[in-house]
């Protein structure tokens, strides 16, 4: 497989989503963002946590534990992301949005450092791979965090910036 190369995009992206968020009304927030029964904030806070659990796991090497005895992946993803999209309830639009503009640049500089080619931390199992490459372990987060951002474009009623090209073919640079 061609590896496709897309940790210079963070930054980026982060820079739309961040736009983003700021330019929104505190009604903006409250919005249904899919069937999923996720709030706009919903989403900000998943994408939060995304970045936060990377840091912590990746770069600072804690991890707070993995799942429950008998507990499959999936089942175990969900939890953690109810867990967190519940405790984050609390936050304010204002607190969330300054998080992700403290926590994005701090995951684009680990995605930066990484060697492409490197073994990555956790395999693209959808992709069919017991061991991945740092570059396909990127791109599976990138994929993440353009979806989630369109999503929040799509549920506020604002013309994506994220649709070029660049960002949504990064292949095809």
């Amino acid at each position: 497989m061609h590896p496709i190369l897309v940790a210079d995009l963070f930054p980026e992206i982060g820079r739309h989503l961040l736009d983003l968020l700021r330019a929104l009304a505190p009604a903006d927030w409250h919005r249904p963002t899919s069937s999923s029964g996720r709030t706009v904030k919903d989403v900000v806070s998943h994408l939060l946590d995304g970045s936060l659990r990377r840091l912590s796991l990746q770069r600072d090497g804690f991890s707070a534990g993995g799942p429950r005895p008998g507990e499959p992946l999936l089942a175990f993803l969900t939890r953690l992301n109810a867990e967190w999209e519940t405790g984050t309830r609390r936050l304010s639009p204002r607190v969330l949005t300054d998080l992700v503009a403290w926590a994005d640049p701090q995951l684009a500089g680990l995605f930066a450092a990484l060697d492409p080619h490197g073994p990555a931390l956790f395999p693209v199992a959808w992709a069919g791979e017991a061991e991945s490459a740092n570059w396909m372990d990127v791109a599976r987060d990138y994929t993440e965090k353009w979806h989630h951002t369109r999503q929040l474009f799509d549920a506020t009623g604002r013309p994506s910036t994220i649709s070029g090209r660049r960002l949504m073919h990064p292949h095809r640079r």
